[in-house]
């Protein structure tokens, strides 16, 4: 392996590092505007976590470039052999720090997810309040078709 090509993959993992510290943050913050219920500091945490989402593709992408440039498969048991060929005990252990990251983002991901999932489905609840609907399953007629069971309670009449 040429030494731009050690470069290059210290040079991926350095950023890959700063990336994942970066997302791990702004799922951080997401997590804290989603239990807040905050949802005006939404919009540009959602941009940062795409802008980040962006550069680690772009990693992934360059790292396959490495691999096809040195003749190994585009798998992750390729990447894992080079980095050992390399020799470089430092690389490996950042690299499986980004990994041990990487799953953390993804478990904190998830929390967000049914924070977002929950605050949908208690909104819709008061707004089937406020329209004096009472929720019930839809359930299946004999034909098969699916009908719901709501029943309109109105509260008010204008």
């Amino acid at each position: 392996m040429s030494s731009t090509h050690r470069q290059l993959i210290s040079t991926l993992i350095q950023n890959d590092k700063a990336s994942i510290s970066q997302l791990k943050l702004v799922l951080q913050q997401e997590c804290e505007a989603l239990k807040a219920r905050n949802h005006t500091e939404l919009p540009p945490l959602l941009e940062e976590k795409n802008r980040l989402l962006s550069e680690l593709d772009r990693s992934s992408q360059q790292r396959a470039s490495i691999l096809k440039a040195t003749n190994l498969p585009t798998t992750k048991e390729s990447w894992e052999q080079l980095l050992r060929d390399m020799t470089n005990s430092e690389t490996q252990a950042e690299w499986t720090w980004i990994q041990d990251e990487l799953k953390a983002c993804h478990a904190m991901n998830q929390v967000n997810g049914k924070l977002i999932s929950r605050s949908r489905n208690t909104l819709g609840h008061l707004v089937n309040l406020l329209k004096g609907q009472v929720a019930s399953p839809e359930l299946y007629n004999q034909a098969g078709v699916k009908r719901s069971n709501s029943h309109t309670h109105t509260m008010i009449k204008a």
